[in-house]
């Protein structure tokens, strides 16, 4: 009997390792589309986007603990669900256009996810545009609760990522350069 429950437990811990941890829908930050539609609106100002795109090298579901992978998003690429991320807070802002303005597209250049201690995701992304090819890099480390337990620990994890994605964008429109990326005069 003992050596069933052995097998047993062991059996559980087996399939455990092997879950995938999944994110939440984007939800769009309203102090995002504020904060575009003051670099933009007022001089009418609109922007298309282009590819966004990633170092091929990023993990894009990484690990968590001994759990499995964070999916971070879902049916989509990662760097699909933060170009849609832009795309919503653009078009909510009303200065997204889809055939005239400054073209921006994105690279994500590093991810990184810590699970330990206080948990945090560390986004960092290169922005270029038509008007402004050289662009500027931004990045973010967002801070989130972790957990002893490791399935706690990424359920908070995957969760974290969407306000994380925010937390990037936010400072992507805070930058100087994100007028000129707009082509703004």
């Amino acid at each position: 009997m003992k050596m069933k429950l052995i097998a047993l437990a062991g059996a559980a811990l087996a399939l455990a390792g092997c879950e995938t941890t999944t994110s939440y829908p984007y939800q769009p930050s309203t102090q995002n589309v504020m904060a575009f539609q003051s670099a933009l609106a007022p001089s009418n100002t609109k922007v298309q986007l282009g590819a966004f795109t990633r170092d091929q090298t990023i993990n894009t579901t990484p690990n968590c603990r001994m759990l499995g992978p964070v999916d971070v998003a879902p049916g989509k690429t990662m760097e699909t669900y933060i170009r849609d991320a832009f795309q919503a807070e653009l078009f909510q802002a009303g200065v997204l256009s889809a055939n005239s303005g400054a073209t921006i597209a994105g690279r994500l250049d590093a991810v990184d996810l810590n699970t330990m201690g206080t948990g945090s995701w560390t986004l960092t992304m290169t922005l270029t545009s038509s008007a402004d090819p050289s662009g500027y890099q931004v990045s973010t480390t967002f801070p989130f609760s972790s957990s002893f337990s490791a399935v706690s620990a990424c359920k908070n994890a995957s969760a974290a990522f969407g306000p994380a994605v925010n937390d990037l964008i936010a400072k992507a429109v805070a930058n100087p350069g994100f007028v000129r990326l707009a082509g703004r005069p």
